[in-house]
Protein backbone atom coordinates (compact mmCIF):
# COMPACT_ATOMS: atom_id res chain seq x y z
CA UNK A 1 0.00 0.00 0.00
CA UNK A 2 2.71 2.36 0.94
CA UNK A 3 4.83 1.84 -2.07
CA UNK A 4 2.26 2.10 -4.14
CA UNK A 5 0.93 5.54 -2.60
CA UNK A 6 4.37 6.59 -3.07
CA UNK A 7 4.98 5.58 -6.66
CA UNK A 8 1.32 7.54 -7.50
CA UNK A 9 2.84 10.52 -5.55
CA UNK A 10 5.67 10.34 -7.68
CA UNK A 11 3.97 10.67 -10.94
CA UNK A 12 2.08 13.32 -10.12
CA UNK A 13 4.38 15.52 -8.63
CA UNK A 14 7.21 14.47 -11.22
CA UNK A 15 6.93 18.46 -12.31
CA UNK A 16 7.83 19.43 -9.10
CA UNK A 17 10.72 17.48 -8.24
CA UNK A 18 12.72 18.85 -5.68
CA UNK A 19 10.20 20.46 -3.90
CA UNK A 20 9.84 20.64 0.47
CA UNK A 21 6.26 21.25 1.78
CA UNK A 22 6.05 23.14 5.23
CA UNK A 23 2.69 22.57 6.84
CA UNK A 24 2.57 25.17 9.19
CA UNK A 25 0.41 27.03 11.87
CA UNK A 26 -0.74 23.45 13.31
CA UNK A 27 -0.95 22.73 17.20
CA UNK A 28 1.68 19.66 17.18
CA UNK A 29 1.97 17.22 19.38
CA UNK A 30 3.75 13.70 19.78
CA UNK A 31 5.25 11.50 22.48
CA UNK A 32 8.97 12.11 22.83
CA UNK A 33 10.86 9.05 23.39
CA UNK A 34 10.67 9.28 27.27
CA UNK A 35 6.93 9.58 26.86
CA UNK A 36 6.48 12.70 27.88
CA UNK A 37 4.39 15.27 25.27
CA UNK A 38 6.58 17.44 22.90
CA UNK A 39 4.79 20.15 20.73
CA UNK A 40 5.69 22.08 17.87
CA UNK A 41 4.11 24.68 15.35
CA UNK A 42 5.18 23.17 12.02
CA UNK A 43 6.32 20.70 9.81
CA UNK A 44 9.53 20.35 7.01
CA UNK A 45 8.64 17.36 4.71
CA UNK A 46 11.45 16.45 2.04
CA UNK A 47 10.24 15.51 -1.43
CA UNK A 48 10.89 12.02 -0.57
CA UNK A 49 7.98 11.85 1.77
CA UNK A 50 9.86 12.12 4.72
CA UNK A 51 10.39 14.40 7.55
CA UNK A 52 13.01 17.21 7.46
CA UNK A 53 12.41 18.72 10.53
CA UNK A 54 9.48 19.46 13.05
CA UNK A 55 9.03 23.47 13.16
CA UNK A 56 8.80 25.58 16.64
CA UNK A 57 7.26 28.93 17.44
CA UNK A 58 9.83 31.46 15.73
CA UNK A 59 11.21 29.09 13.56
CA UNK A 60 8.82 29.36 10.04
CA UNK A 61 9.89 32.79 9.06
CA UNK A 62 14.12 31.63 8.74
CA UNK A 63 12.49 28.35 6.75
CA UNK A 64 12.67 28.75 2.39
CA UNK A 65 10.33 26.65 1.05
CA UNK A 66 8.54 26.03 -2.45
CA UNK A 67 4.99 24.73 -0.49
CA UNK A 68 3.85 26.27 2.24
CA UNK A 69 0.40 25.24 3.56
CA UNK A 70 -1.89 26.77 6.49
CA UNK A 71 -2.48 24.12 8.88
CA UNK A 72 -5.26 26.92 10.03
CA UNK A 73 -3.92 26.09 13.91
CA UNK A 74 -5.25 22.80 13.46
CA UNK A 75 -4.12 20.03 15.87
CA UNK A 76 -1.28 17.25 14.24
CA UNK A 77 -0.62 14.00 15.74
CA UNK A 78 1.54 11.82 14.04
CA UNK A 79 0.13 8.82 12.61
CA UNK A 80 -1.42 6.33 15.35
CA UNK A 81 -0.41 2.64 15.10
CA UNK A 82 -2.71 -0.24 16.13
CA UNK A 83 -0.35 -3.01 17.50
CA UNK A 84 -3.12 -5.78 17.43
CA UNK A 85 -5.89 -5.97 15.15
CA UNK A 86 -7.86 -8.44 12.46
CA UNK A 87 -8.04 -6.85 9.05
CA UNK A 88 -9.73 -9.59 7.16
CA UNK A 89 -12.41 -10.34 10.51
CA UNK A 90 -13.22 -6.88 10.31
CA UNK A 91 -14.14 -7.24 6.98
CA UNK A 92 -16.15 -10.12 7.45
CA UNK A 93 -17.98 -8.57 10.79
CA UNK A 94 -18.34 -5.60 8.03
CA UNK A 95 -20.35 -8.35 5.33
CA UNK A 96 -22.05 -10.78 7.83
CA UNK A 97 -24.62 -10.45 10.61
CA UNK A 98 -23.66 -7.78 13.23
CA UNK A 99 -24.48 -8.56 17.04
CA UNK A 100 -22.11 -6.04 18.02
CA UNK A 101 -24.08 -4.43 20.63
CA UNK A 102 -26.76 -6.39 20.91
CA UNK A 103 -28.64 -5.56 24.66
CA UNK A 104 -30.27 -8.46 25.54
CA UNK A 105 -30.96 -12.02 23.58
CA UNK A 106 -33.85 -11.10 22.72
CA UNK A 107 -32.58 -8.22 20.19
CA UNK A 108 -29.86 -11.14 19.53
CA UNK A 109 -32.90 -13.21 18.28
CA UNK A 110 -34.41 -9.99 15.94
CA UNK A 111 -31.74 -9.61 14.45
CA UNK A 112 -31.19 -12.67 13.45
CA UNK A 113 -34.41 -12.58 12.45
CA UNK A 114 -34.14 -9.48 10.28
CA UNK A 115 -31.06 -10.89 8.57
CA UNK A 116 -31.89 -14.31 7.74
CA UNK A 117 -35.25 -12.33 5.74
CA UNK A 118 -33.56 -10.21 4.55
CA UNK A 119 -30.85 -12.75 3.35
CA UNK A 120 -33.10 -15.99 1.91
CA UNK A 121 -30.75 -17.17 -0.61
CA UNK A 122 -27.79 -18.05 2.27
CA UNK A 123 -27.44 -21.09 2.79
CA UNK A 124 -25.44 -20.62 6.04
CA UNK A 125 -26.04 -17.53 8.33
CA UNK A 126 -22.52 -16.58 10.49
CA UNK A 127 -22.77 -13.42 12.42
CA UNK A 128 -20.43 -11.83 14.92
CA UNK A 129 -20.18 -9.79 17.96
CA UNK A 130 -22.49 -10.21 20.60
CA UNK A 131 -21.10 -10.68 24.06
CA UNK A 132 -23.73 -11.84 27.17
CA UNK A 133 -22.33 -10.09 29.84
CA UNK A 134 -24.21 -6.71 28.33
CA UNK A 135 -27.52 -8.82 28.24
CA UNK A 136 -29.35 -8.13 31.62
CA UNK A 137 -29.29 -12.23 32.66
CA UNK A 138 -25.93 -12.49 31.38
CA UNK A 139 -26.21 -16.17 29.97
CA UNK A 140 -24.77 -17.61 27.15
CA UNK A 141 -27.15 -18.41 24.08
CA UNK A 142 -27.75 -22.03 23.20
CA UNK A 143 -28.60 -24.05 20.55
CA UNK A 144 -32.50 -24.16 21.31
CA UNK A 145 -32.52 -20.35 21.60
CA UNK A 146 -31.41 -19.87 17.86
CA UNK A 147 -33.35 -23.09 16.83
CA UNK A 148 -36.42 -20.96 18.34
CA UNK A 149 -35.92 -18.62 15.12
CA UNK A 150 -34.16 -20.25 12.34
CA UNK A 151 -34.81 -24.27 12.37
CA UNK A 152 -34.17 -24.74 8.82
CA UNK A 153 -30.83 -23.52 8.18
CA UNK A 154 -27.20 -23.29 9.70
CA UNK A 155 -26.51 -20.70 12.02
CA UNK A 156 -23.15 -20.07 13.67
CA UNK A 157 -22.76 -16.94 15.83
CA UNK A 158 -19.37 -16.42 16.93
CA UNK A 159 -18.76 -14.60 20.33
CA UNK A 160 -17.04 -10.88 20.21
CA UNK A 161 -13.63 -11.98 21.56
CA UNK A 162 -13.51 -14.51 19.16
CA UNK A 163 -13.04 -17.76 21.20
CA UNK A 164 -16.25 -18.66 20.90
CA UNK A 165 -19.24 -19.54 18.95
CA UNK A 166 -22.84 -20.53 19.44
CA UNK A 167 -24.89 -23.08 16.74
CA UNK A 168 -28.15 -24.40 15.85
CA UNK A 169 -29.52 -27.79 15.54
CA UNK A 170 -28.91 -27.48 11.26
CA UNK A 171 -25.51 -26.16 11.67
CA UNK A 172 -24.30 -29.10 14.50
CA UNK A 173 -25.67 -31.61 12.31
CA UNK A 174 -24.31 -30.52 9.10
CA UNK A 175 -21.20 -30.63 11.07
CA UNK A 176 -21.75 -33.90 12.24
CA UNK A 177 -21.81 -33.33 16.49
CA UNK A 178 -24.24 -34.70 18.27
CA UNK A 179 -25.11 -34.51 21.99
CA UNK A 180 -22.62 -37.47 22.73
CA UNK A 181 -19.74 -35.54 20.91
CA UNK A 182 -16.84 -34.93 23.10
CA UNK A 183 -15.18 -31.77 24.01
CA UNK A 184 -11.54 -31.38 22.62
CA UNK A 185 -8.96 -30.98 24.66
CA UNK A 186 -8.39 -27.30 25.09
CA UNK A 187 -12.05 -26.79 24.40
CA UNK A 188 -15.57 -27.25 26.10
CA UNK A 189 -19.59 -27.87 24.96
CA UNK A 190 -22.51 -26.41 26.78
CA UNK A 191 -25.61 -26.47 24.65
CA UNK A 192 -24.40 -25.57 21.77
CA UNK A 193 -22.12 -23.04 22.94
CA UNK A 194 -18.83 -24.44 21.67
CA UNK A 195 -15.95 -22.92 23.43
CA UNK A 196 -11.68 -22.66 22.11
CA UNK A 197 -10.72 -25.45 20.63
CA UNK A 198 -14.15 -26.74 20.54
CA UNK A 199 -15.16 -24.42 18.12
CA UNK A 200 -13.04 -26.77 15.48
CA UNK A 201 -15.95 -29.07 15.19
CA UNK A 202 -17.67 -26.44 14.21
CA UNK A 203 -15.87 -24.57 11.44
CA UNK A 204 -14.92 -27.82 9.66
CA UNK A 205 -18.08 -27.25 8.43
CA UNK A 206 -18.38 -23.55 7.94
CA UNK A 207 -18.01 -22.96 3.87
CA UNK A 208 -15.00 -21.56 3.37
CA UNK A 209 -14.97 -17.98 1.58
CA UNK A 210 -14.19 -18.07 -1.98
CA UNK A 211 -11.34 -15.71 -3.15
CA UNK A 212 -13.68 -13.55 -4.29
CA UNK A 213 -15.04 -12.85 -0.56
CA UNK A 214 -11.38 -12.59 0.85
CA UNK A 215 -11.04 -10.42 -1.16
CA UNK A 216 -14.41 -7.85 -0.71
CA UNK A 217 -13.86 -8.34 3.40
CA UNK A 218 -10.10 -6.99 2.81
CA UNK A 219 -11.70 -4.29 0.70
CA UNK A 220 -13.74 -3.62 3.21
CA UNK A 221 -12.01 -3.74 6.00
CA UNK A 222 -8.04 -2.37 4.53
CA UNK A 223 -2.86 -13.08 11.16
CA UNK A 224 1.03 -16.44 12.36
CA UNK A 225 0.48 -15.95 16.39
CA UNK A 226 -0.05 -18.49 19.13
CA UNK A 227 -2.57 -19.18 21.64
CA UNK A 228 -1.53 -19.85 25.56
CA UNK A 229 -5.21 -19.72 26.35
CA UNK A 230 -9.07 -18.56 25.59
CA UNK A 231 -10.99 -15.20 27.11
CA UNK A 232 -12.15 -14.01 30.22
CA UNK A 233 -15.68 -13.49 29.35
CA UNK A 234 -16.06 -17.33 28.04
CA UNK A 235 -13.84 -18.59 31.09
CA UNK A 236 -11.18 -20.08 28.38
CA UNK A 237 -8.22 -17.57 30.18
CA UNK A 238 -6.53 -20.06 31.60
CA UNK A 239 -5.54 -18.79 35.64
CA UNK A 240 -3.32 -19.62 38.57
CA UNK A 241 -6.40 -20.22 40.81
CA UNK A 242 -10.41 -21.04 40.13
CA UNK A 243 -12.82 -18.78 38.67
CA UNK A 244 -14.64 -17.26 41.53
CA UNK A 245 -17.91 -17.52 40.27
CA UNK A 246 -16.94 -21.46 38.78
CA UNK A 247 -15.02 -22.84 41.10
CA UNK A 248 -14.68 -26.34 39.50
CA UNK A 249 -12.46 -24.42 36.36
CA UNK A 250 -9.13 -22.70 36.05
CA UNK A 251 -9.85 -21.97 32.28
CA UNK A 252 -8.02 -23.89 29.44
CA UNK A 253 -4.45 -24.65 28.71
CA UNK A 254 -3.94 -24.79 25.12
CA UNK A 255 -0.54 -26.50 25.05
CA UNK A 256 1.76 -27.94 28.13
CA UNK A 257 5.28 -26.38 28.57
CA UNK A 258 6.58 -28.67 26.55
CA UNK A 259 4.71 -28.02 23.41
CA UNK A 260 4.54 -24.36 23.86
CA UNK A 261 8.34 -24.00 23.91
CA UNK A 262 8.42 -26.77 21.24
CA UNK A 263 6.78 -24.72 18.66
CA UNK A 264 8.17 -21.17 19.84
CA UNK A 265 11.89 -22.72 19.53
CA UNK A 266 11.03 -23.94 15.89
CA UNK A 267 9.91 -20.68 14.94
CA UNK A 268 12.54 -18.54 16.29
CA UNK A 269 14.59 -21.26 14.57
CA UNK A 270 13.17 -19.83 11.76
CA UNK A 271 13.39 -16.45 12.84
CA UNK A 272 10.35 -15.40 12.77
CA UNK A 273 9.19 -12.56 15.90
CA UNK A 274 6.73 -14.24 18.04
CA UNK A 275 3.33 -13.31 19.67
CA UNK A 276 1.07 -15.22 21.75
CA UNK A 277 -2.26 -14.67 22.69
CA UNK A 278 -2.03 -14.74 26.79
CA UNK A 279 -4.80 -13.36 29.16
CA UNK A 280 -4.91 -15.31 32.48
CA UNK A 281 -2.35 -15.43 34.57
CA UNK A 282 -1.15 -18.90 34.47
CA UNK A 283 -1.44 -18.71 30.16
CA UNK A 284 0.84 -15.51 30.87
CA UNK A 285 3.31 -16.83 33.37
CA UNK A 286 4.01 -19.58 31.05
CA UNK A 287 4.55 -17.46 28.06
CA UNK A 288 7.11 -15.90 29.94
CA UNK A 289 8.94 -18.68 30.87
CA UNK A 290 9.04 -19.85 27.69
CA UNK A 291 10.34 -16.69 26.28
CA UNK A 292 12.78 -17.08 29.17
CA UNK A 293 14.43 -20.41 28.10
CA UNK A 294 14.57 -19.03 24.35
CA UNK A 295 16.19 -15.65 25.12
CA UNK A 296 19.22 -17.67 26.41
CA UNK A 297 19.18 -19.46 23.98
CA UNK A 298 18.70 -17.18 20.93
CA UNK A 299 20.67 -13.83 21.90
CA UNK A 300 19.96 -10.76 20.26
CA UNK A 301 16.95 -8.06 20.11
CA UNK A 302 13.80 -10.77 18.94
CA UNK A 303 11.31 -8.41 20.87
CA UNK A 304 9.23 -11.25 21.95
CA UNK A 305 5.38 -10.38 22.55
CA UNK A 306 2.87 -10.80 24.41
CA UNK A 307 -0.69 -10.09 23.00
CA UNK A 308 -2.98 -9.08 25.52
CA UNK A 309 -1.27 -9.37 28.59
CA UNK A 310 -5.08 -8.61 30.49
CA UNK A 311 -4.63 -10.45 33.90
CA UNK A 312 -1.38 -10.95 35.33
CA UNK A 313 0.45 -12.17 38.85
CA UNK A 314 2.12 -9.10 39.65
CA UNK A 315 5.40 -11.16 40.77
CA UNK A 316 5.53 -12.12 37.05
CA UNK A 317 5.62 -8.55 35.33
CA UNK A 318 9.05 -8.07 36.47
CA UNK A 319 10.33 -10.47 34.44
CA UNK A 320 8.97 -8.86 30.80
CA UNK A 321 12.03 -6.40 31.02
CA UNK A 322 14.63 -8.83 31.62
CA UNK A 323 13.51 -10.97 28.58
CA UNK A 324 12.67 -8.00 26.22
CA UNK A 325 9.31 -9.19 26.33
CA UNK A 326 6.54 -6.67 24.53
CA UNK A 327 3.27 -6.47 26.67
CA UNK A 328 0.97 -5.36 23.42
CA UNK A 329 -2.57 -4.46 25.14
CA UNK A 330 -5.70 -3.05 24.30
CA UNK A 331 -7.01 -0.18 26.80
CA UNK A 332 -10.51 -0.18 25.53
CA UNK A 333 -10.86 -4.10 26.80
CA UNK A 334 -10.13 -2.85 30.10
CA UNK A 335 -13.44 -0.31 29.98
CA UNK A 336 -15.70 -3.10 28.32
CA UNK A 337 -14.43 -5.99 30.89
CA UNK A 338 -13.94 -4.58 34.23
CA UNK A 339 -17.28 -5.91 35.63
CA UNK A 340 -16.93 -8.92 34.00
CA UNK A 341 -13.05 -9.53 35.23
CA UNK A 342 -14.72 -8.44 38.93
CA UNK A 343 -17.24 -11.37 38.57
CA UNK A 344 -14.56 -13.68 37.21
CA UNK A 345 -11.81 -13.04 39.63
CA UNK A 346 -13.17 -11.37 42.29
CA UNK A 347 -11.70 -7.99 43.84
CA UNK A 348 -8.93 -9.23 45.19
CA UNK A 349 -6.97 -10.71 42.31
CA UNK A 350 -7.21 -7.52 40.32
CA UNK A 351 -3.78 -6.17 41.06
CA UNK A 352 -2.24 -7.10 37.67
CA UNK A 353 -5.40 -6.52 35.70
CA UNK A 354 -4.81 -4.14 32.44
CA UNK A 355 -1.86 -2.67 34.43
CA UNK A 356 -0.23 -0.32 32.31
CA UNK A 357 1.33 1.95 34.75
CA UNK A 358 3.00 -1.63 36.46
CA UNK A 359 4.48 -2.45 32.91
CA UNK A 360 5.98 0.67 32.74
CA UNK A 361 7.27 1.20 35.87
CA UNK A 362 9.11 -2.68 35.40
CA UNK A 363 11.31 -1.39 32.41
CA UNK A 364 9.40 -3.20 29.80
CA UNK A 365 8.16 -1.97 26.67
CA UNK A 366 4.36 -1.58 25.90
CA UNK A 367 2.61 -1.34 22.87
CA UNK A 368 -1.24 -0.30 22.46
CA UNK A 369 -3.75 -1.40 19.55
CA UNK A 370 -7.48 -2.05 19.61
CA UNK A 371 -8.14 -5.66 18.67
CA UNK A 372 -10.86 -4.87 16.19
CA UNK A 373 -13.35 -6.22 15.58
CA UNK A 374 -13.45 -7.21 18.90
CA UNK A 375 -13.68 -3.48 19.69
CA UNK A 376 -13.66 -0.92 17.65
CA UNK A 377 -10.69 0.08 15.42
CA UNK A 378 -11.19 3.93 16.70
CA UNK A 379 -7.64 4.26 18.76
CA UNK A 380 -9.45 7.58 20.70
CA UNK A 381 -11.18 5.86 23.34
CA UNK A 382 -8.01 3.92 23.83
CA UNK A 383 -6.15 7.06 24.37
CA UNK A 384 -8.95 8.03 26.88
CA UNK A 385 -9.56 4.77 28.23
CA UNK A 386 -5.41 4.82 29.12
CA UNK A 387 -5.57 8.11 30.93
CA UNK A 388 -8.44 7.68 32.83
CA UNK A 389 -9.49 4.13 33.59
CA UNK A 390 -13.18 5.02 32.55
CA UNK A 391 -15.10 4.35 29.61
CA UNK A 392 -16.63 7.01 27.39
CA UNK A 393 -19.25 7.76 29.58
CA UNK A 394 -16.97 8.73 32.64
CA UNK A 395 -17.90 5.33 34.28
CA UNK A 396 -16.80 4.42 36.72
CA UNK A 397 -16.02 7.48 39.21
CA UNK A 398 -12.57 8.24 39.74
CA UNK A 399 -11.32 5.08 36.99
CA UNK A 400 -11.50 1.79 37.56
CA UNK A 401 -8.21 1.08 40.00
CA UNK A 402 -6.68 4.36 39.32
CA UNK A 403 -2.94 4.01 40.29
CA UNK A 404 -2.58 1.86 36.52
CA UNK A 405 -3.90 5.34 34.73
CA UNK A 406 -1.21 6.47 32.06
CA UNK A 407 -0.16 10.24 31.32
CA UNK A 408 -0.93 11.17 27.94
CA UNK A 409 2.26 11.24 27.00
CA UNK A 410 2.79 7.38 27.87
CA UNK A 411 -0.46 6.48 26.13
CA UNK A 412 0.31 8.08 23.28
CA UNK A 413 3.81 7.10 23.10
CA UNK A 414 2.05 3.46 23.14
CA UNK A 415 -0.54 3.99 20.32
CA UNK A 416 2.46 5.12 17.94
CA UNK A 417 6.52 4.84 19.23
CA UNK A 418 5.63 1.55 21.35
CA UNK A 419 3.42 0.21 18.24
CA UNK A 420 6.54 0.91 15.93
CA UNK A 421 8.77 -0.51 18.33
CA UNK A 422 6.85 -3.80 18.82
CA UNK A 423 6.64 -4.35 14.79
CA UNK A 424 10.68 -3.40 14.38
CA UNK A 425 9.90 -0.34 12.31
CA UNK A 426 10.84 2.35 14.75
CA UNK A 427 13.29 3.69 12.60
CA UNK A 428 10.53 4.56 9.83
CA UNK A 429 7.37 5.24 11.50
CA UNK A 430 5.91 5.79 14.81
CA UNK A 431 7.12 9.51 15.55
CA UNK A 432 7.49 12.99 13.09
CA UNK A 433 11.07 12.44 13.98
CA UNK A 434 13.83 13.81 10.70
CA UNK A 435 13.94 10.89 8.10
CA UNK A 436 10.92 9.00 9.16
CA UNK A 437 7.69 8.50 6.58
CA UNK A 438 5.52 12.08 7.42
CA UNK A 439 2.51 10.16 8.53
CA UNK A 440 0.43 12.11 10.35
CA UNK A 441 -3.84 13.27 11.05
CA UNK A 442 -5.39 16.30 12.00
CA UNK A 443 -7.89 15.98 14.66
CA UNK A 444 -10.61 18.49 15.63
CA UNK A 445 -9.01 18.95 19.18
CA UNK A 446 -6.38 19.04 21.50
CA UNK A 447 -5.77 15.62 23.50
CA UNK A 448 -4.23 17.46 26.01
CA UNK A 449 -6.65 20.30 26.78
CA UNK A 450 -9.75 18.25 26.78
CA UNK A 451 -11.90 15.70 29.44
CA UNK A 452 -11.28 11.76 28.67
CA UNK A 453 -14.64 11.77 27.75
CA UNK A 454 -14.27 14.48 25.24
CA UNK A 455 -10.60 13.07 24.28
CA UNK A 456 -12.53 9.63 23.28
CA UNK A 457 -15.17 11.99 21.01
CA UNK A 458 -11.98 13.16 18.97
CA UNK A 459 -12.84 13.06 14.65
CA UNK A 460 -10.02 13.13 12.39
CA UNK A 461 -10.21 15.88 10.11
CA UNK A 462 -7.54 15.19 7.37
CA UNK A 463 -5.35 11.97 7.02
CA UNK A 464 -1.48 12.62 5.68
CA UNK A 465 0.79 9.76 4.25
CA UNK A 466 4.49 9.58 2.94
CA UNK A 467 3.57 13.46 3.21
CA UNK A 468 0.57 13.45 1.14
CA UNK A 469 -3.11 14.30 1.76
CA UNK A 470 -5.07 10.64 1.18
CA UNK A 471 -7.84 11.76 3.21
CA UNK A 472 -10.12 14.89 3.91
CA UNK A 473 -13.48 14.53 6.04
CA UNK A 474 -14.13 17.96 4.67
CA UNK A 475 -14.69 16.27 0.73
CA UNK A 476 -14.91 12.63 1.82
CA UNK A 477 -12.41 11.52 -0.72
CA UNK A 478 -9.06 10.21 -0.82
CA UNK A 479 -6.88 12.68 -2.81
CA UNK A 480 -3.42 12.18 -3.65
CA UNK A 481 -1.86 15.22 -3.23
CA UNK A 482 0.35 17.51 -1.66
CA UNK A 483 -0.75 21.36 -1.27
CA UNK A 484 -4.21 21.10 -1.55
Amino acid sequence: MRKTMIALAAALLSSAAGANTLIDNVNGIQAGTDGTIERFTGLLIGDDGKVLRLVHAGDEARISVQVRIDGHGETLLPGLIDAHGHVTDLGFAALHLNLVGTSSLGDLKQRLSAYAAAHPNAHWIIGFGWNQELWPDKRFPTSADLDAVIPDRPVVLERVDGHGVVANTAAMKAAGVTAQTPAPSGGRIDNGFFVDAARRLIDKAVPAPTTAELDQALAKAQEIKFFADGALGSRGAWLKQPYADKPDSRGLQFHSDAEILSLADQAATAGFQIATHAIGDAANAQMISTYEQLHRKYPGDRRWRIEHFQIVDPIDIPRLARTGIVASMQPTHQTSDRLMAEKRLGTNRLAGAYAWQTVLKSGAKLAFGTDFPVESPNPFPGLSAAISRQDINGLPPGGWIPSERLALGQALHAYSRGSAYAGFAEGKIGALDPGKWADFILVDRDPGKVDAQSLARTEVLETWIAGMKVWSRATGGSPLERGK
